[in-house]
């Protein structure tokens, strides 16, 4: 996949989960975007926002997210509030700007708003455990790798990954899992 980052369709899915989630903090919203590319993916083979993720520590984050960020700031389309949930302190975004979703197909727009009901509630842990239990982030050996895309291919697979501390028996449980996706994946392509 090349990585062209559609700016226009990111800075709006900001803004509409801005207006349209509660207690989003950056963590939070990196879960969401993750969530709504890979799973957009897995349904149509292509993401919404052509971004990359990254494994971090606390989940996947988009590679073009801090930039984006940074320059909705700094245009005024969002601002940040410091808020604080329980014991702790989290920068909260508000969207100073409606979005606009005739940039969107009728498919993404679904996906974008079916990601905002599930997720509405849910806070940066939450949504940080939800991702550490997705296919695409388990097989991703290393922090700061790119997460590859088809990994969520294995989400249809209940053996894909299995808890275990031999990394052996992990690499093997993804590999042949992957080709189970894959060769599923092509199964459908020629159903098509």
């Amino acid at each position: 996949m090349a990585h062209k980052v559609n700016k226009k369709k990111f800075m709006n899915i900001i803004i509409y989960f801005c207006k349209h989630t509660n207690k989003l903090s950056q963590t939070k919203l990196w879960k969401l975007l993750y969530f709504l590319d890979f799973d957009f993916y897995y349904k149509n083979h292509k993401s919404i926002t052509n971004d990359i993720y990254r494994k971090l520590e606390h989940g996947p984050a988009p590679k073009s997210g801090l930039e984006i960020i940074g320059e909705m700031i700094l245009n005024g389309i969002i601002d940040i509030e410091p808020k604080k949930n329980y014991f702790r302190y989290y920068d909260k975004y508000i969207a100073n700007k409606e979005y606009d979703l005739s940039l969107f197909s009728d498919e993404e727009k679904k996906e974008i708003e079916e990601i905002a009901i599930k997720y509405k509630d849910y806070n940066a842990q939450q949504m940080e455990n939800s991702s550490h239990e997705d296919e695409p982030w388990k097989c991703t050996k290393k922090l700061y790798s790119d997460i590859d895309y088809n990994l969520v291919l294995y989400r249809n697979y209940d053996s894909a990954i299995k808890e275990t501390e031999d990394e052996v028996d992990k690499k093997i449980t993804c590999s042949s899992s992957f080709k189970k996706a894959v060769d599923f994946s092509d199964k459908l392509a020629k159903d098509l």
